[in-house]
């Protein structure tokens, strides 16, 4: 419900705000500045309904209409578009005919937009459950909508998370360049981009390489997400049992600290390898977390890496 005095509209000026805004105390007017019929529902303090778009009717029979001109609608304001979509896509409502046409033939004046201005109903669009048919039915509004984006199936198989979606949309540039501009913080920023990198580098690299490169942290991250999106994921299983067995995950845990490296002459540039190599293996193959045995596998550590 949102509670604000009625006012009245004109002269968009860039296709998204109003260049002039007057008071009024005229329902029908104010419901004229409205976009869909089904948006323009109001309720008095004895809470009676008043329709004076006929929204009511369009709200059971579930369909999405403007009240205007469907024409004049999306250009005054662009971001008008992007809601009709995510109406459906939220309500699996029908699209009247012509307010239908009217935005395919506008569509790509969505490119007009900044991307910060229709962050928040993209993202609807991304968290709502008839993405996957929106993609179906109206795959060219989301390509307009995500330009440079791919939709291969793991994107549909996420749902609850549209910043993950994200990951398998778009290229490492193509992701930064998008979250920049929509202006997450930088802890989400980074937390997605090194989640993407891993995730490149899982195409080439082995389980215990990404460990020791990307760290416990995004590594545990990277292979969760694949257990709920991979139906194929060959690690699964072993997987599954180390998250019941809830063992150490950071080198603060660890028996074997770098102090004790020093003690065992092991030269610097060897150091962090050799420890992230101690804490993969007891995660991964089963190393006892005790010091005795993890001295013993240093100095098997110690060949391999030379």
């Amino acid at each position: 419900i949102e509670i604000t005095q009625f006012r009245k509209e004109s002269n968009y000026k860039d296709s998204r705000h109003p260049e002039t805004i007057e008071f009024t105390d005229d329902l029908k007017e104010d419901s004229l500045r409205r976009d869909f019929t089904i948006n323009a529902l109001y309720m008095n303090k004895d809470g009676e309904i008043l329709d004076p778009v006929k929204g009511l009717k369009d709200l059971k029979k579930g369909r999405i209409t403007t009240i205007r001109d469907p024409k004049e609608t999306f250009e005054e304001d662009t971001l008008r578009i992007v809601r009709l979509f995510r109406f459906k896509a939220q309500l699996n409502f029908s699209i009247e005919q012509n307010t239908m046409k009217a935005a395919n033939n506008a569509l790509k004046s969505i490119h007009n937009l900044k991307k910060i201005q229709y962050k928040e109903e993209a993202i609807k669009i991304l968290s709502s459950e008839g993405f996957h048919a929106l993609y179906l039915n109206h795959h060219y509004f989301l390509k307009t909508l995500f330009p440079n984006a791919m939709f291969p199936k793991e994107v549909f198989l996420i749902e609850n998370s549209w910043e993950y979606k994200l990951l398998y949309m778009y290229e490492l540039s193509d992701l930064e360049n998008l979250l920049k501009a929509w202006e997450l913080s930088s802890n989400k920023r980074k937390y997605l981009l090194s989640l993407k990198r891993i995730l490149i580098d899982y195409k080439k690299m082995a389980l215990k390489d990404l460990f020791i490169k990307h760290g416990s942290f995004i590594w545990f991250e990277m292979m969760t997400l694949l257990l709920n999106v991979d139906e194929n994921f060959i690690y699964r299983n072993k997987f599954l049992r180390i998250i019941s067995e809830n063992k150490t995950r950071t080198l603060l845990d660890l028996n074997l600290k770098g102090h004790d490296l020093i003690d065992l002459k092991i030269p610097p540039a060897m150091r962090n390898r050799i420890l992230m190599s101690l804490l993969f293996d007891h995660i991964w193959n089963d190393l006892e977390n005790d010091k005795s045995k993890l001295v013993e596998q240093v100095a098997k550590y110690k060949n391999d890496i030379h």
